[in-house]
């Protein structure tokens, strides 16, 4: 008895009797098999079904009983097997608080990582022309999980650009949060100070 290409939703289940049998293979989420039934209508030696329209990440049994010419019954034991977990495709939620803090030659950044149980890092790209549009475009500036980071070595009165992505254990990048920050010698003024 093999079970094979196992999918999201499918098997395959192939079997051999000693001499030419006919089969029925029972199948469902219980012992009960109550979701279906396949019966062969030729006496064979090799034996081959496929299982569709299966649920994702469920354990299914089954049985096959089989009869020979004669009339002669015989019935396996319960076999089951599960069908794959679907991969994660949903990414974690951005930074949020997502802020800079001009300082001379430097930019501090803060944020709060999102709550998701599989968040893994948070990756901040930073460009001198726009926000950085995905997660390799632009200057890698921070990878990992802290919630502060002090960008230093930067232009005082030139623009830049941040954009940080959270992503997760499967690899999945959040659509990123940015702000944007001018490092300067002393703090700007207030609005409407004359300086």
């Amino acid at each position: 008895l093999f079970i094979s290409r196992i999918t999201l939703n499918s098997s395959d289940i192939e079997w051999k009797t000693t001499e030419p049998a006919l089969c029925q293979l029972f199948w469902g989420k219980t012992l009960e098999y109550k979701e279906g039934s396949i019966s062969e209508i030729v006496f064979l030696l090799s034996h081959k079904t496929k299982l569709t329209n299966l649920l994702p990440e469920t354990t299914y049994h089954f049985k096959i009983k089989c009869q020979d010419k004669r009339g002669n019954e015989i019935e396996t034991v319960d076999q089951r097997f599960a069908t794959l977990t679907p991969p994660d495709i949903t990414p974690p939620a951005n930074v949020s608080d997502f802020e800079a803090i001009s300082g001379n030659s430097q930019i501090t950044l803060k944020w709060k990582n999102p709550p998701e149980s599989d968040f893994k890092a948070v990756r901040i790209m930073r460009s001198e022309k726009f926000y950085p549009g995905e997660p390799w475009e632009g200057n890698l500036v921070y990878n990992g999980r802290e919630t502060s980071f002090v960008d230093t070595g930067l232009t005082n009165g030139k623009r830049y650009y941040y954009t940080a992505f959270s992503y997760d254990f499967a690899g999945n990048f959040s659509s990123g949060a940015i702000v944007l920050a001018v490092p300067r010698l002393k703090p700007p003024p207030p609005p409407g100070e004359i300086t």
